[in-house]
């Protein structure tokens, strides 16, 4: 980013114009000091293909399938931050456009549902490596239960004694 200190520089994340005096954009929160790595690190993140699939896009705008199939790879490719990115884009150079607002909503959509579904495959997990101790502990109660009763019966029915047969 080699641009003067003192003129607003656009965010390399969500595409939104920050001011000099701003130590971070005021959309998205990165950190100015980590615009040009944040670059670096987008560029070499992106799916192979997707960049492909979405030059297919901007060539067929109006055509639905071109914006699915680059949606369902990205996806595939969790390139959510890609995706929204390339949308982002879009929808500055083409004034606001309806479809790049539409799918910056789904983007947003499936993201959460990824996040959702992650989130609840490793409770899954975290429940399912649980079961096994408790199934044990459940065994173990049973088994002091049982030994109790046992010594209180032997106690009780015992009678006597001891020596006393």
């Amino acid at each position: 980013m080699n641009q003067p200190a003192n003129e607003p520089v656009e965010c390399p994340k969500c595409g939104t114009s920050v001011p000099a005096a701003a130590s971070a954009c005021p959309r998205c929160g990165l950190a100015r000091d980590r615009f040009a790595s944040f670059a670096a690190d987008a560029g070499a993140s992106v799916p192979p293909g997707l960049a492909a699939q979405w030059t297919a896009v901007l060539e067929r705008w109006d055509d639905e399938t071109a914006h699915e199939r680059f949606l369902e790879a990205g996806l595939a490719a969790q390139a959510f931050p890609y995706m929204a990115r390339c949308y982002r884009t879009a929808a500055r150079e083409k004034g606001d456009d309806p479809i790049a607002e539409q799918r910056l909503q789904d983007i947003a959509r499936r993201a959460e549902a990824a996040i959702l579904t992650a989130a609840q495959a490793a409770k899954y997990k975290e429940d399912e490596h649980d079961e096994p101790f408790k199934r044990v502990s459940v065994m173990m109660a049973v088994l002091i239960v049982i030994i109790a009763a046992g010594m209180a019966y032997a106690l009780l029915s015992g009678g006597g004694a001891p020596g006393e047969y």
